[in-house]
């Protein structure tokens, strides 16, 4: 359903969602009513994640957040379907099967290439007259498997490498809630492949990892102004 400039009401949940845990937790409600609208089962999720890690300190408010955000999730999927769990997965389930086959008889080691799923997938359907759903995917609604499949072998042990260097940002105190959001969000949507929502995603990025001494170094220049 198109919605804004973010384009999609499951783009808006996942916003809003992966922007939740920087708010102060007594306008969390507001963000999870909001999602709830959405319907989207990924981004409640994703709203779940995210405040675990951001009051993983305070159980008391961690517990209650995340349990409210899951019975969303779970209501949001019932909205949809008596099947949530089947419908859901049912149309990516097929999609990255038809996905990965094509892949693995390709090139599994280097990928189709940089933008190269929206490039060749759809086209696939259209020749195979595959249809899972109503639509062409033109993204594999999982950004990992995105990345492997367009890049290969190769840029998912560069991935899996810089996720385990940059493991750290996931827990930052201030970042690493909006972080794990993006990173749940990602299994069963495309947030990096939303303009609006990709930038946040590389800003919040840019903060977890940015060493602190460089902050410290930034206080004291402030402090010599003249």
């Amino acid at each position: 359903q198109p919605l804004g400039t973010i384009g999609t009401v499951d783009g808006a949940g996942a916003y809003i969602a992966i922007l939740a845990p920087l708010m102060p937790a007594a306008l969390v409600p507001l963000a999870l009513l909001a999602v709830w609208y959405s319907h989207s089962v990924s981004a409640t999720l994703a709203l779940a994640a995210g405040p675990a890690v951001r009051y993983r300190r305070r159980k008391a408010v961690m517990a209650a957040l995340v349990g409210c955000c899951l019975l969303v999730a779970y209501s949001s999927a019932f909205y949809k379907s008596w099947n949530p769990i089947g419908q859901h997965m049912s149309g990516r389930g097929a999609i990255w099967t038809f996905a990965v086959s094509d892949w693995l008889r390709t090139d599994p080691v280097v990928g189709y290439g940089l933008g190269g799923w929206a490039a060749r997938i759809p086209q696939l359907q259209v020749q195979q007259n595959f249809a899972p759903t109503t639509e062409l995917w033109r993204e594999a609604h999982n950004e990992y498997l995105q990345w492997i499949v367009e890049l290969g072998l190769i840029g998912a042990i560069l991935l899996a490498m810089w996720l385990w260097s940059h493991r750290a940002m996931f827990s930052h105190p201030i970042w690493g809630g909006s972080l794990a959001a993006l990173g749940v969000n990602a299994i069963t949507f495309f947030p990096m492949h939303v303009v609006q929502i990709s930038l946040v995603g590389l800003i919040l990025v840019g903060l977890a990892t940015a060493p602190v001494r460089q902050l410290d170094e930034v206080r004291a220049e402030w402090g010599a102004e003249t």
